[in-house]
């Protein structure tokens, strides 16, 4: 969704292929003349009157005014943003501007009312009360049906409907608007905004593939865009378990912008990933920290280390962490995996009724999210197997885990186990059970549990899958032989060695080797000798 309204803002702030940020300089045309007045925007009043005096006095160009707009826009002063557009707006500026310039400015027109219509969803989004939000929304909408109004045909009018109907939740209607905006241009020129705004849709709506192709695709069209497209190639890619392909995506975000905490963040994410555990961990760590210090407030960040603190056993750094990612979180979804986390350290601490309630926050802002059911599925079980209306409610919130997310394969093992006396459960579930199965083709538990779920209704079935549960232990019994011979061998090595390097310094040192360490057959179980002191050459007693 972030992703969406930088290529919304993008789009707004100018007509490029990609939207520079806020330059540090305005130039000022001076009318009659070549020349131009630097205006350092570190230096712009608090009160935006005088300066919109001298625009119009030197007949400056509405897409100056724009550029004044988003320097306040910048340095926080929403106030002077919105009354430089609004001004922008007014039908005698409008007259003024075409008698002048001799055509109508309707692409200013339209960055004005779409710009004034995105400060309007900003503050929607971040707004608790239900009815100022409504109002925030609908003045958005009348800002955009004005823009609209003006040309059909500019990206950045679908680019702001598709925002809005994003904000409100419809998902289906931005999905069409961001899909005619990447076929439109803005302001005659192509522009990719409108691929970057379907690709962060479909992410979010885990098209991972299509998302992908929309990324590249944009990349092609405008090879300098900034370090964020990178970060969208990279989040696909990860999800799609192209691990490789992730980690050079977020490489060159750090060769492009070595401050990115995301691509600092997508990087550790990956090292935690890596085969050598103990190394990935370590280096994973490295990269998170680096994330943390470029952005303490970063959502995924805190909530990555949240997830490490779990990991690591440390429930109250587990809990901090949490909070503080939601104490900054913007929308329902990332609220809710803040929430599944705090549950999860309270769980763990032994706090179960403040995780319950967590867990039960968690499901409701987002029905979507599995771990939540599994957590409350793991509460009701407190109540051990013999309590059969805490098995029932446990027993359908893992179910509605794994419709979330089939492969949650802690989920389906726990599940199993409950559903296994009942045949209807079981028809509706197997197809999940085989999924599994054949993704983790080297777990045992895993199959020897669908074996025991196939057995009533698919003998043939079960008989197969306990085939391969005996050839995986039998595989596993091998691989310890293996590793036992091999360290035998290794050990026998190693003595072998001592001997030799024992016998070549006694050689040196013209010493019988076997008077001093024992012959071969000694090591062989025959009694030694009583034992000679080098030193002083007598013979010690036997005891």
């Amino acid at each position: 969704g972030a992703a969406a309204a930088v290529a919304m803002a993008a789009a707004t702030m100018g007509g490029s292929a990609m939207a520079a940020p806020a330059p540090s300089r305005v130039y000022i045309p001076v009318m009659e003349s070549n020349e131009v007045v630097a205006v350092d925007v570190d230096e712009l009043p608090d009160n935006p009157e005088d300066l919109l005096e001298i625009l119009a006095a030197e007949a400056a160009p509405l897409g100056t005014w724009f550029d004044f707009a988003r320097a306040y826009l910048a340095r926080g002063n929403a106030a002077a943003f919105t009354h430089i557009c609004e001004e922008g707006c007014r039908e005698e500026v409008i007259v003024e501007v075409e008698r002048f310039f001799g055509s109508k400015p309707t692409y200013e027109q339209i960055q004005f009312l779409c710009g004034l219509a995105a400060l309007q969803m900003a503050r929607a989004q971040e707004e608790t009360d239900r009815q100022v939000k409504l109002d925030q929304l609908g003045q958005a909408q009348k800002l955009l049906n004005q823009a609209k109004a003006l040309d059909d045909k500019e990206q950045l009018v679908h680019l702001g409907l598709g925002m809005l109907h994003y904000t409100k939740g419809d998902t289906a209607l931005a999905r069409g608007e961001f899909t005619r905006a990447a076929a439109l241009t803005n302001n005659r020129c192509r522009n990719v905004s409108g691929h970057l705004a379907l690709a962060a849709l479909l992410y979010h709506q885990k098209e991972y593939k299509e998302a992908l192709q929309l990324y590249r695709r944009a990349l092609q069209e405008h090879p300098g865009c900034p370090a964020e497209l990178r970060l969208g190639i990279g989040a696909c890619c990860l999800k799609l378990g192209d691990l490789p392909g992730a980690a050079a995506a977020f490489s060159r975000v750090l060769q492009l912008d070595p401050g990115s905490a995301d691509a600092h963040l997508g990087l550790a994410i990956i090292k935690f990933n890596d085969t050598n555990m103990q190394q990935g961990l370590a280096d994973g760590l490295k990269m998170l920290v680096r994330a943390y210090e470029l952005d303490p407030h970063h959502v995924g960040v805190l909530n990555t280390l949240s997830h490490y603190c779990l990991l690591r056993g440390d429930h109250e750094k587990a809990l901090a962490t949490a909070r503080a990612a939601l104490s900054v979180c913007e929308s329902d979804a990332i609220r809710a995996e803040c929430l599944a986390l705090s549950a999860r350290a309270q769980h763990a601490a032994g706090d179960i009724a403040e995780a319950a309630r967590a867990y039960q926050q968690a499901a409701r802002l987002d029905q979507a999210l599995p771990l939540p059911h599994l957590g409350l599925a793991q509460v009701f079980l407190r109540a051990g197997l013999a309590d059969s209306a805490a098995t029932i409610n446990a027993s359908s919130e893992l179910e509605k885990a794994i419709r979330v997310a089939p492969a949650f394969y802690d989920a389906l093992k726990i599940l199993g186990q409950l559903i296994a006396d009942n045949p209807l459960k079981v028809s509706k579930t197997l197809p999940a059970f085989v999924d599994a199965a054949a993704r983790r083709e080297h777990d045992a538990d895993m199959w020897e549990l669908l074996a025991e779920l196939q057995a009533p209704s698919d003998p043939a079935g079960a008989l197969q899958a306990y085939r391969r549960v005996l050839k995986l232990h039998e595989a596993k019994e091998q691989e310890a032989e293996e590793a036992r011979r091999a360290a035998a061998a290794r050990e026998a090595a190693a003595r072998e060695a001592k001997q030799a390097k024992r016998k070549a310094d006694a050689d040196a040192n013209g010493i019988d080797n076997d008077d001093l360490f024992g012959s071969d057959d000694d090591d062989n179980g025959t009694p030694a000798p009583a034992a000679a002191t080098v030193a002083g050459g007598a013979a010690a007693e036997p005891s």
